[in-house]
């Protein structure tokens, strides 16, 4: 009940984030960072989180993607909250007609959740991992634009 509640207000929140100049601010930087040239580092500040400096990598399909991470206590109900709150304030950028596909392809220890919005422009993924090793739950942002 408890975790369901906090998505609720997650929800709630995100939304009117989304409409908010900090979300329009948050939208911009998100779909900026699909633009085929994006391939330097950016700063971004999501709801609920403190800002990251996300990082320009190298894709196996050869497109440059913006990485971005936060790290929190070992499956901790913050690191999951945020994790509801970064995808549906992603939602909300991408658009309410955008449906996220959820990817569970990979064999993997701990716990692992993906969804993945892909749009004519590019692919956004939100994820959360457990790191049983590093005791540390990280919830991550991958932003690329569509390959030309």
């Amino acid at each position: 009940m408890r975790t369901y509640l906090a998505a609720v207000v997650s929800l709630f929140l995100c939304s009117l984030v989304a409409t908010s100049a900090y979300g329009r601010d948050f939208c911009k930087t998100l779909t900026s960072a699909m633009a085929p040239d994006a391939n330097k580092q950016i700063s971004l500040k999501p709801p609920t989180a403190p800002a990251v400096e996300c990082k320009p990598v190298l894709t196996q399909a050869g497109v440059t993607a913006q990485h971005c991470a936060w790290g929190f206590e070992y499956r901790s109900n913050e690191s999951a909250e945020f994790f509801e709150t970064l995808f549906w304030a992603v939602s909300q950028c991408i658009g309410v007609g955008t449906k996220a596909e959820q990817d569970q392809s990979v064999s993997h220890p701990d716990f692992y959740d993906l969804r993945v919005f892909s749009t004519q422009e590019g692919e956004v993924g939100v994820s959360i991992k457990d790191k049983g090793a590093l005791q540390q739950t990280y919830v991550f942002l991958r932003v690329q634009a569509a390959k030309q």
